[in-house]
């Protein structure tokens, strides 16, 4: 059973089985929460992970939690981050209808991901965006100046 609804490979497997039997040890109240949203004490785990990744050390707090720099006891969140979230990850998700660039003020519309990239990547300044219909097309166009 270590495959996800979705029928793909449990990420991490091996740390998730090392964690397991240490559950028995501590009370846990496990709370799902979005990512990126504000929320204290995800925006800590991520700061740590990512320091972590980069150096590959890190200096982890050890005392009281009440003397600890960060209240991760708050899992209250900005709900207007969590819907612009979502609302990003639902546009990211729809098909395109086009592409479109600007690089040094000249506009171009892409039929695909990969053309529009190879123009943009790497460019200083170059800006880029999904349009999902012609009518956003023309919105995109407007906006970038064209």
């Amino acid at each position: 059973g270590w495959q996800t609804k979705a029928k793909t490979d449990v990420l991490n497997k091996d740390l998730w089985q090392e964690l397991l039997p240490l559950l028995g040890q501590v009370e846990i109240d496990w709370h799902k929460v979005p990512g990126h949203v504000g929320i204290a004490g995800n925006e800590r785990a991520d700061t740590i992970a990512s320091d972590f990744a980069e150096k590959g050390k890190f200096d982890l707090y050890q005392g009281p939690l009440a003397k600890y720099g960060f209240d991760i006891s708050d899992t209250s969140y900005d709900e207007s981050k969590a819907k612009d979230r979502s609302d990003a990850r639902a546009r990211q998700a729809q098909k395109a209808y086009s592409y479109i660039s600007k690089v040094d003020g000249v506009i171009q519309i892409h039929q695909t991901w990969p053309e529009c990239e190879a123009r943009v990547k790497g460019t200083k300044g170059a800006r880029f965006k999904k349009s999902l219909d012609a009518e956003n097309e023309k919105e995109i166009l407007k906006e970038f100046g064209g």
